[in-house]
């Protein structure tokens, strides 16, 4: 029974992952196209955003003029490589 159980649970976090990249691989199309609300929503999808996605969805607010959302993203940065300069 236990063993069943990780298995489910494995499988379930293998599925979100994909799930994940799913949503990466739209987002980074619609960007590309300059569909910014459609990456903005495949961005926000993704479950466990990295400062990648955060920079990137940062980009796409502003992009759409969303001036305010994309500074707040842009703040939660942590990679020193992708933060904002000021």
């Amino acid at each position: 029974m236990k063993k069943l159980f990780l298995f489910f649970i494995m499988i379930f976090a293998l599925n979100a992952s994909m799930l994940d990249f799913s949503y990466l691989k739209k987002a980074k199309e619609a960007y590309e196209k300059g569909d910014f609300d459609k990456a903005i929503t495949s961005y926000q999808k993704i479950e466990k955003p990295n400062d990648e996605v955060r920079f990137n969805l940062a980009d796409s607010y502003y992009k759409k003029g969303k001036y305010q959302k994309a500074a707040e993203l842009y703040k939660s940065i942590e990679d020193k490589k992708l933060q904002f300069k000021k």
